[in-house]
């Protein structure tokens, strides 16, 4: 149930309920504990954080203000997502399908079950199924309608399209209800389950109805991908890629959007040189439609780049990241994440191509921001503590690197694990700085310490313990043990 209601809550807000760069960041046991007792923000909350950049381009692709959809998912769709995903099992719906219900109750203007009912509650539901007949008695009824969830986030305005929100959500519900125990005879059917059967049955369900099944194959592609199934995810893209092709035109935002999903699904499968070609197709298009400022034009330029980078192609890659740094501080300023991470996108660049002496302010730079806004055990903060002592390793500044370097290890243990690959990966610098340092004792001591733990975590033919083994041959050969 837990699960139904995060994708709820990702399908009407475009993101997930907890900070995902943080979850990736930490270790299993802190990963359970922001689970288990940090507090979402409720849905409506969550558009009240975004910036001005992603205003603007909510405007312009929902034709209404942030500030207007918070007003709608304020009140039912707020409970109703968060008695899905209660801290209290003993909270929350009993089955999916009480879930369903209580969307249906909501999508006919009748009173959910998930918040305590009132008198004035109860009459505000009953005025807006009623609105006509109340409106001659003096009265307001404000329809509300839903939309839009096949596309992951908004509402359909137009009263030609409410028939088809309510269809694609209605099959969603029912999708979802599959994992229902006392449909599954016993068995534990899972939300991958569910999504597998509605798979082979979708074409069905829509026969005539090719924008509707583009809508949900669409909506299925994004669960898929946020599971983590990206070959799933794939075919569901293309599929209703195919459709929005056929019925709305390729240069259609839907279409657009979708191809840009698509891609972004090929580059976290690894599939890098595909999802290059489907961003190098969508960037220019992206720019016309949209200018070189736009929200979604600077994601996709910064997936692009990304894709370059994965490749090494460092020279198509180099042009495409200082226009994105550059349009990334004019618009967002040097404290927003997002320039953050483009820059610190370019300093790995640098590093890369040897280029220290220009990666180096970049880094400072990334550091010096995320430990303002961030604070210094936050997880992004520690990777730019470690990557600054890294580069300082690198030009032979061992006591410079030295702090950096221990700082990132320690905080690592802290906050993730001493096996988390981050604190891992620490460790085998941290060994590096020692030895450059010349303090070979210690330098042994925590080489026998890292083999250990990187062949416990990853075996021992990975890299990274292969490096561990490295470095301790190394001091015995210094050192003469």
């Amino acid at each position: 149930m837990y699960a139904l209601g995060v994708i709820l809550y990702r399908l009407l807000t475009g993101r997930l309920p907890f900070d995902s760069e943080r979850l990736r960041g930490s270790g299993f046991d802190e990963m359970r504990r922001m689970i288990r007792e940090d507090e979402p923000l409720r849905p409506s909350a969550q558009l009240g954080r975004l910036d001005a950049a992603e205003v603007e381009t909510f405007e312009r692709v929902h034709g209404e203000s942030p500030k207007a959809l918070q007003h709608k998912l304020t009140g039912d769709l707020d409970w109703i997502t968060m008695k899905a995903m209660d801290k209290d099992r003993a909270r929350r719906y009993g089955s999916p399908l009480e879930l369903a219900a209580d969307i249906q109750r909501y999508l006919d203007f009748e009173p959910v079950v998930a918040r305590p009912p009132s008198a004035v509650y109860r009459a505000r539901k009953f005025a807006r199924r009623h609105r006509f007949a109340v409106a001659l008695g003096g009265a307001v009824g404000v329809a509300l309608l839903v939309g839009g969830i096949g596309t992951a986030v908004g509402f359909m305005r137009a009263k030609d399209e409410t028939h088809k929100a309510t269809t694609v959500t209605e099959y969603l519900i029912t999708m979802l209800s599959e994992a229902n125990p006392e449909k599954a005879q016993g068995r534990d059917v899972t939300v991958r389950e569910a999504l597998d059967a509605a798979a082979r049955t979708v074409s069905d369900s829509f026969v005539g109805e090719p924008e509707l099944e583009a809508q949900v194959r669409a909506t299925m592609g994004l669960l898929y991908h946020e599971m983590g199934y990206f070959d799933d995810a794939e075919p569901q893209w293309r599929r209703a890629i195919e459709l929005y092709e056929e019925t709305l035109g390729p240069r259609k935002e839907a279409t657009l959007n979708t191809r840009a999903r698509l891609g972004r699904t090929l580059m976290d499968s690894g599939r890098h040189a595909d999802a290059e070609e489907e961003f190098r197709f969508l960037f220019p298009i992206f720019v016309a439609k949209r200018g070189g400022d736009d929200f979604h034009t600077l994601s996709l330029q910064q997936n692009l780049a990304a894709s370059y980078l994965h490749q090494k192609k460092h020279a198509e890659a180099e042009p495409v990241l200082l226009d994105l740094v550059e349009r990334r501080l004019r618009l967002l300023g040097e404290d927003h994440a997002r320039y953050l991470a483009s820059a610190n996108n370019l300093a790995h660049l640098y590093l890369e191509t040897d280029r220290l002496e220009e990666a180096e302010p970049l880094l400072v730079k990334t550091l010096e921001a995320r430990r303002r806004t961030l604070g210094e055990l936050h997880p992004r903060t520690l990777v730019s503590t470690y990557n600054l002592g890294s580069l300082r390793i690198r030009r032979g500044r061992f006591e410079e690197a030295e702090p950096l370097v221990r700082e990132a290890l320690d905080g690592f243990r802290e906050v993730l694990d001493e096996t988390h690959p981050y604190a891992l990966e620490a460790l085998n610098g941290y060994v590096e700085t020692l030895m450059g340092l010349e303090q070979f004792d210690e330098a042994e001591e925590r080489a026998v310490e890292s083999r250990r733990l990187c062949e416990a975590r990853h075996g021992s033919d990975h890299a990274r313990t292969r490096r561990a083994t490295e470095l301790l041959a190394e001091i015995r050969q210094r050192t003469g043990n």
